[in-house]
């Protein structure tokens, strides 16, 4: 139980850790976003990713139903 305990813990932590300590001023090249799924939350996601910063790039969209491709 104690093992278990311990196991499950450290795992919860690695997305926080993961994440300490990392920032970057300038992306050496830009960052290539690929949107799968079209819908309004994908669209809206990538959307955002795209006025996060100036050097983001949408290179690639996937759905399912060719009329949310198209309409996204």
């Amino acid at each position: 139980m104690k093992q278990t305990a311990a196991v499950t813990g450290g795992l919860m932590a690695v997305p926080f850790a993961a994440s300490a300590g990392f920032y970057a001023e300038k992306a050496p090249a830009p960052i290539r976003v690929a949107l799968v799924g079209c819908g309004g939350r994908g669209t809206g996601a990538a959307v955002q990713a795209l006025q996060a910063h100036a050097d983001v790039k949408l290179v690639a969209m996937a759905d399912a139903f060719r009329d949310r491709l198209r309409a996204a």
